[in-house]
């Protein structure tokens, strides 16, 4: 069995990583809002006390988890998006590859192996096997 591809293979990876790139992107899209509302209202809501508080109210001191907790679900949320970012950029890099091999994205022939693209050698590894799907450096 020889290690060529057939072109409706390729053509059923295309489809399964464009799906993959545009679901990816709309759950980094979707985290992304939906953290930046929680730390805005969360934010809101701590500025807004801190202009109602009294000095004599020890309960009043709860208002310093406000900023504590902003900067732990913005950790938090930054995380969670670098997750979705990630796959999102393996899958559209896979995606030109994939592209590439079936001749679409220009007029020449990919040779046997993985040849690369102009991309900054820190977003993507490519193990030494000559794979076209990328890995990242440290996950």
């Amino acid at each position: 069995m020889s290690g060529k591809i057939a072109r409706n293979e390729l053509l059923m990876l295309l489809s399964k990583f464009a799906s993959d790139t545009n679901e990816a992107l709309g759950f980094c899209y979707k985290y992304l809002n939906f953290y930046a509302g929680l730390l805005s209202a969360i934010l809101a809501a701590t500025i807004t006390e801190l202009f109602k508080f009294d000095l004599e109210c020890p309960i009043g001191l709860v208002l310093l988890f406000g900023p504590a907790l902003i900067v732990l679900l913005g950790w938090y949320g930054y995380k969670t998006v670098e997750v979705y970012y990630r796959r999102f950029i393996g899958a559209w890099i896979t995606r030109l590859n994939v592209e590439h091999m079936l001749s679409l994205r220009d007029n020449s022939i990919m040779t046997m192996g993985f040849e690369s693209h102009s991309l900054p050698a820190r977003l993507a590894e490519v193990s030494s096997q000559n794979s076209s799907i990328p890995r990242f450096g440290n996950s």
